[in-house]
């Protein structure tokens, strides 16, 4: 018994038969095209994420807004999205003991009198992407429209 050639109209790679140029004759795995188009949907979405984080710390005057993710060297920077803990534990400390501890800073990491914005952010909007560290997140609940 002969196997039988089976010809696919969306192959990637081999050579027409005569009778059907337009059908290539090599295997298409459907698992390797699902496993290509997840990896440029994982790319897409990747790339997105890392130009939401750069357009975010921009507004802000962040010194790592072109560093890219974990790579490269990060400068030192006390901006909300580069220490989200520490703005989180001088808002609690202020809220708790307001006579002992100073208001909280801008999210660019100015000190404000009043624990407010500074004047060149007060339209700056505080933004949470997927991944985040937890801080961050309860900053964004508990700020909601702080804008002062």
């Amino acid at each position: 018994m002969v196997p039988r050639r089976v010809r696919f109209a969306a192959a990637n790679t081999g050579h027409g038969a005569y009778g059907e140029p337009h059908k290539l004759d090599r295997y298409l795995d459907p698992e390797h095209e699902r496993a290509l188009a997840s990896l440029r949907a994982a790319n897409v979405a990747y790339r997105a994420r890392q130009d939401a984080d750069r357009q975010r710390r921009q507004a802000l005057g962040c010194a790592n807004a072109h560093r890219l993710g974990s790579f490269g060297d990060r400068r030192p920077c006390e901006c909300v999205y580069c220490r989200p803990q520490d703005h989180l534990s001088a808002r609690e400390l202020a809220a708790s003991a307001p006579h002992l501890f100073p208001p909280p800073s801008c999210l660019c990491a100015t000190p404000t009198p009043d624990g407010g914005r500074c004047l060149h952010h007060r339209d700056v909007e505080l933004v949470v992407l997927d991944g985040d560290p937890p801080a961050l997140r309860q900053l964004a609940d508990r700020s909601g429209g702080d804008r002062r």
